[in-house]
């Protein structure tokens, strides 16, 4: 008895060995850097199913100066190894951005950062999707994120954690196996700085074809992602999970920590815009701009002394928004890679624009909003929108025709929305 006690603890000990191994070898989430070997493991194709428990590990290991922050849309679009974002703030950058991300998600991104990696240079895409009540208002796993009372036994906890769900689940040993059998260029999803890899979406896209990458964003945009309700409503929440306090009180963390955080508002292609007009969330869009401004200008006016923070406005119907949809089978677009989601060129318009200075570039890319320039820059946005379809004769119905069809399914099987929707009655946040 006691031989087959020695024997299966053992063998118990010889797979544990061997499962540490493998997933320190294959290193799925790019934490350990063993080895990265072209053909064997230099590729993380299960990366993107794990980006929530990888992204806070890497920022708190890595520590770093530069950090971007936002959706889908910065984590392709945003490089942190930009030249005028280098240039302004040397040393190491991470992209800590997530896909579908939400506000809220997004504050306790930031709050862990500051607690751990003490960034310097915080830049930050915001989306009107990110503010609906319907996200989640916390971060997924929050034992991994650090706390601002966190002690030497929470901390020593939140890394034995970190192991745990890194090294040692059942869920790395798959991952890992996954990672050494697929190594092909389009199973390259991120780069080592955690932003998402551009040419592997373009490998994707020569399989798929704008067309098709276009059409299956407008159609999720209208069928849930700006709003799952039935009734179409568009909310920020109630008391402790309003989107809008959380915003806020993001903003006054980076303050506090003497970062220079930088926002903006994501650009998508006039497409997804024409959809949005379509779903009949327009006026939702442009109240959520004003009240992010006014929530925006009531942070600046808690401390007049201190620096001054800024919304900029990269979304509209501008010269990169408009960008035609490829003819040819081979040829690629410059500025999208689909109707969401921006190359990093344009990413890198745009960083360029904060840290050296705004252009405004057809009076819509680049513009530092407040109270006073908000009326036109809305109707400047309106009247390019007009001009947009003068230009594409018979574009708005199709794309209505597609957008109501969703409505319709989601006036069916969409969620029963308690908050109050629309924002008609909701003053932005004061508090």
């Amino acid at each position: 008895m006691r031989s087959y006690t020695r024997l299966l603890l053992l063998l118990s000990t010889l797979l544990l060995v061997g499962n540490t191994l493998l997933v320190l070898f294959a290193d799925p989430l790019n934490l350990f850097g063993l080895a990265r070997l072209p053909g064997v493991n230099a590729f993380k194709n299960t990366y993107s199913d794990y980006t929530r428990i990888a992204k806070p590990i890497q920022v708190e290991w890595t520590a770093p100066q530069r950090l971007a922050l936002g959706s889908s849309r910065a984590e392709l679009g945003l490089r942190t190894s930009n030249e005028a974002w280098a240039q302004a703030y040397p040393g190491t950058g991470f992209n800590a951005a997530l896909s579908g991300a939400s506000i809220g998600e997004l504050h306790d991104s930031l709050a862990h950062a500051i607690h751990t990696a003490k960034p310097r240079s915080v830049v930050l895409g915001i989306d009107f999707f990110m503010f609906s009540a319907g996200k989640p208002t916390r971060y997924a796993y929050p034992q991994l994120l650090a706390g601002k009372d966190d002690g030497p036994i929470q901390s020593a906890n939140r890394r034995l954690e970190q192991l745990r769900l890194a090294l040692f689940s059942p869920a790395m040993t798959r991952a890992s196996i996954r990672t050494l059998r697929k190594q092909k260029p389009i199973d390259d999803e991120f780069h080592l700085d955690g932003q998402r890899n551009n040419q592997r979406e373009l490998l994707k896209l020569r399989e798929d074809g704008y067309e098709r990458a276009f059409v299956r964003f407008e159609e999720g945009f209208a069928h849930s992602t700006w709003t799952a309700c039935q009734d179409n409503r568009f909310s920020y929440g109630v008391a402790s999970g309003n989107t809008l306090a959380r915003y806020q009180d993001l903003l006054r963390m980076a303050r506090d920590a003497d970062i220079d955080l930088k926002i903006f508002i994501s650009p998508v292609h006039a497409r997804l815009l024409e959809t949005l007009d379509a779903t009949e969330l327009w006026p939702a869009f442009e109240r959520w701009k004003r009240d992010i401004v006014a929530a925006t200008e009531h942070v600046n006016a808690e401390v007049p002394a201190g620096r001054r923070l800024e919304v900029v406005d990269f979304s509209g119907y501008h010269r990169y928004s408009m960008e035609p949809l490829p003819l040819a089978p081979n040829e690629e677009m410059h500025w999208y890679l689909d109707s969401s989601h921006y190359h990093e060129r344009l990413g890198d318009q745009m960083l360029q624009q904060l840290f050296t200075g705004l252009t405004g570039e057809d009076g819509q890319f680049g513009v530092a909003l407040d109270g006073t320039v908000l009326d036109a820059h809305l109707a400047r946005i309106r009247s390019a929108q007009t001009a947009y379809r003068e230009a594409h004769p018979g574009q708005q119905q199709r794309l209505r025709a597609r957008a109501q069809e969703q409505l319709e399914q989601r006036r069916r099987s969409g969620e029963r929305c308690l908050a109050p929707g629309n924002l008609e009655d909701q003053a932005p946040v004061t508090s």
